[in-house]
C-alpha cells in the first residue's frame, strides 16, 4: 500500500487548534471544507489568505 500524502503544516495546525477547542470531527471536516471552498472561490492558496480575503467568502 502506498504511503498517504503528507498533510500540509497549515492544515495540521488548523486540525490541532480545532481539536484543542473541542470541535468534533464532523465540525472539523466542515471547517476544512469551508476553507477549501473559500480558497477555490478566491483562487488563492490557504497560506495566501488574509482576514480581509476570508471575510469576503462569508
Amino acid at each position: 500500500m502506498a504511503d498517504a500524502p503528507p498533510i500540509h503544516p497549515l492544515r495540521q495546525r488548523m486540525i490541532e487548534d480545532m481539536t484543542l477547542r473541542g470541535l468534533n470531527s464532523a465540525s472539523q471536516k466542515t471547517y476544512l471544507r469551508a476553507v477549501r471552498a473559500c480558497c477555490s472561490h478566491l483562487r488563492r492558496r490557504p497560506e495566501e489568505l488574509t482576514a480581509a480575503c476570508a471575510s469576503s467568502c462569508g
